[in-house]
């Protein structure tokens, strides 16, 4: 092989670094062209946390509560169905996805969930396309939906913030014991008895009334004696607590016996309590163990109404904020007004429970009365009637006599009595540990902040 010399190569030698030198001008506008874009690229780079990811995927259901799957499934499923498939940007299913739409029917619930085909850039505007679609729905059989169209599963709460209600303070047990301490005191000096002897008290807030409480507990007391479980029954009432002081046998647990009993016949498991606000029963064997009992089995210090009146607060101020575009709220009790009545007393006076319904939603309707022109002036009419307290219901009017006789009310037929969703949807609790290593739970709200884009 013949030698070459150094100018020879550098002659017949070509690389980036000889051109990079010998065109420096295109140098420094190949250099400069790299900074602006990588100045670019930074500024313009996705910065948030928890990108948006476009999902295309949403969900329809519709409630029919009491109706078996296959009655769900003709007279409310297929609807959905067909309404959703109007809509040409559906995925299309293949033999081996379940893409497209798809279905789950339940005894009660109908279910229905749609994919949009990939090739869609603006799911949102097919997803409002679909809402209008199931919106027109006018044939759903009496009694099933609301269609709750859900296509927000992209969205990503940037914080979650929680609002929990604390235990009940001691200086407001220390009152309460007092004052139950003495009832208890009052009953067994008039018996004479001492022994053999449980008191079972249920504390609540006095915003709640006693009606529902007390109904409650009168058919507890009803209960044990009529199955022998209690003797010598005796009433405790009190400013925020109802209750009652019983002889039993040995080995009968009184406070279980009353939380079946509660579950059975008030509520659910989720709330062990004659009414959501109000604490567990707690049994109290010796009236001087009042105060240690009840801090052993305190209850939250707020009720569901509280928090949900001050997590709306929160909420709403959140909202104002430049960078929050949505606040959500989870664990909300909604408030309901229930009506406890007597199928047998009902049909004694000729009344069916859709007669009652029909009766209070036509007063309680909130219409227009319009205006009229007087001499000029443009008067507003303002129809009155609404319920503005639970009281006034039972005033409504059920039948009117055919003689001089008084006229049927609604309260001669039903008790009514304010309180929440029963059984409740969904809700929320803060579970956290003490110093001591035992657990608590209290009933809280979630806030879930989303932030805007960018």
């Amino acid at each position: 092989m013949a030698h070459r010399d150094d100018k020879d190569l550098i002659r017949s030698t070509r690389n980036t670094a000889r051109f990079c030198v010998e065109n420096r001008a295109i140098s420094w506008m190949l250099l400069a062209s790299v900074i602006l874009w990588g100045i670019y690229s930074y500024v313009k780079m996705p910065k948030r946390k928890d990108p948006a990811i476009p999902v295309r995927v949403a969900v329809a259901i519709c409630p029919w509560p009491g109706v078996d799957a296959r009655k769900v499934e003709q007279m409310v499923t297929r609807p959905i169905e067909s309404a959703i498939a109007q809509n040409s940007s559906i995925h299309p299913a293949g033999a081996s996805t379940d893409y497209g739409i798809r279905s789950v029917t339940l005894d009660g619930m109908a279910i229905v969930y749609v994919q949009l085909s990939e090739k869609i850039s603006d799911s949102i505007k097919q997803f409002n396309d679909i809402s209008l679609k199931l919106n027109s729905i006018n044939d759903l059989p009496t009694g099933a939906g609301p269609i709750e169209f859900k296509n927000d599963f992209g969205d990503t709460a940037a914080l979650m913030l929680t609002i929990a209600s604390p235990k009940e303070g001691e200086v407001a047990i220390a009152l309460r014991a007092r004052e139950i301490r003495s009832a208890i005191e009052r009953v067994r000096e008039q018996l004479g008895q001492r022994c053999n002897r449980v008191a079972l008290v249920t504390l609540f807030p006095e915003s709640i009334g006693t009606d529902n409480v007390v109904r409650v507990r009168n058919a507890l007391a009803g209960y044990l004696a009529e199955a022998g479980l209690a003797r010598e029954i005796h009433m405790l009432d009190g400013s925020g607590f109802v209750g009652i002081d019983a002889a039993v046998n040995p080995g009968v647990d009184l406070r279980r016996i009353a939380n079946k009993f509660i579950i059975d016949h008030v509520g659910t498991s989720v709330f062990p309590a004659v009414h959501p606000d109000a604490w567990p029963p707690v049994a109290i064997f010796n009236p001087a163990d009042t105060e240690a009992d009840l801090i052993a089995s305190a209850g939250d210090k707020y009720t569901y109404r509280q928090l949900d009146r001050y997590s709306d607060l929160v909420q709403r101020t959140l909202e104002t904020l430049p960078d929050v575009e949505r606040v959500s709220r989870s664990g909300v009790l909604p408030q309901w007004i229930q009506l406890a009545y007597s199928q047998r007393r009902l049909a004694s006076y000729g009344v069916t429970p859709s007669k009652l319904a029909t009766l209070i939603s036509e007063r309680n309707t909130v219409q227009t009365g319009g205006q009229i022109d007087a001499a000029g002036n443009d008067i507003i009419v303002r129809p009155t009637g609404e319920f503005t307290d639970p009281a006034q219901i039972g005033d409504l009017i059920v039948q009117q006599p055919k003689s001089n006789a008084a006229p049927l009310y609604l309260r001669d037929l039903v008790d009514v009595l304010p309180g929440y969703e029963n059984p409740p949807r969904l809700l929320n609790f803060y579970t956290w540990r003490d110093a001591g290593g035992r657990w608590h739970r209290d009933r809280a709200i979630t806030l879930g902040i989303f932030m805007r884009p960018g």
